[in-house]
């Protein structure tokens, strides 16, 4: 309902209309897209215009995206207005083509910023369709900010990694009986689920967290201040990672290097083209599939007691 009061403010505070316009609007919250290999299926949550904090749920299955939106027009007998959407949830069954449709749509739409955050989830059912919008939001933050596995992505974000990239990594979710943080999907060409690890990789790769846990053998360890450095000089990407860890002993630090540097290498070896395409097209090198790549990691060791430093 404070969404639905903002927005009533601007249109009074701007001027630009009048009570019939607010009245013929209808304000989207999320939007989840499924594909059956003929049909969308789209469903849409409207926030309601009344004085109780309601969102209704809307179905419609067309032959393409703006059809079912065109459909919801009419049944709503508002216009859609987008500017304000909290989420846009895309589900596994999507491909390339259905990918490029929904980018199509929305950056045609005049009501859309493009600004809300977009996930992939492995089914589209009442569990993520009566979800807040902000619990999933914060599910992603707290990812993020605590076990590195997926950040928060905006669709201006994908469409700037597909132009600039041709490759973007999105927040992918699993639903079962409960809603989990699985990692990244990638899109276009792979159009694979990541694993954790590989995800965790990427993450630090793209230096996306200074500050985060991680767990190895049911063990949580807890990184800060880490920084990575990608540079790319011939046949050769260097990627240098330092970060500082306060532990018992110096023998956890050695074991959360060899940890680090695992996952990375698998990351690379699992996904090559995409890695050395998202950087040869990141600093302008020439597209060569065949570079090497030297990992260094070092993370600098400091006792919980005492904060001397061991090199």
């Amino acid at each position: 309902m404070k969404k639905l009061m903002l927005i009533v403010m601007m249109f009074l505070i701007c001027g630009c209309s009048n009570y019939n316009d607010i009245s013929n609007i209808a304000v989207i919250s999320l939007v989840a897209i499924d594909y059956d290999g003929n049909n969308y299926i789209s469903y849409v949550k409207v926030l309601s215009s009344n004085s109780k904090n309601e969102e209704n749920l809307y179905k419609e299955e067309c032959p393409s995206l703006a059809n079912c939106f065109e459909r919801l027009n009419n049944k709503l007998t508002k216009r859609i207005y987008l500017t304000h959407m909290d989420l846009l949830v895309l589900s596994n069954n999507l491909n390339i083509d259905n990918y490029n449709e929904i980018i199509n749509f929305f950056t045609n739409e005049e009501t859309s910023r493009n600004s809300f955050n977009t996930v992939i989830v492995n089914k589209i059912d009442d569990a993520i369709l009566n979800s807040d919008t902000n619990d999933i939001n914060s599910m992603l933050d707290l990812s993020i900010s605590t076990n590195l596995v997926a950040k928060k992505i905006t669709l201006t974000d994908i469409i700037k990694d597909i132009l600039n990239y041709k490759v973007s990594y999105i927040p992918y979710l699993e639903i079962d009986k409960e809603i989990t943080v699985k990692g990244y999907k990638v899109i276009y060409d792979d159009n694979k689920v990541l694993t954790k690890g590989e995800s965790i990789a990427l993450n630090i790769i793209k230096n996306l967290e200074k500050n985060f846990t991680i767990m190895i053998d049911n063990k949580i360890y807890k990184l800060e201040e880490c920084n990575t450095i990608n540079k790319v000089n011939d046949n050769k990407v260097n990627i240098n990672l330092n970060c500082k860890y306060e532990g018992n002993n110096k023998k956890e630090s050695k074991i959360v290097e060899d940890y680090l540097k695992q996952i990375i290498e698998n990351f690379i070896k699992n996904n090559n083209d995409n890695y050395f395409r998202y950087l040869m097209y990141k600093y302008k090198k020439e597209n060569n599939y065949n570079i090497d790549y030297q990992i260094n990691i070092k993370v600098n060791y400091q006792e919980s007691i005492g904060g001397n430093i061991f090199e």
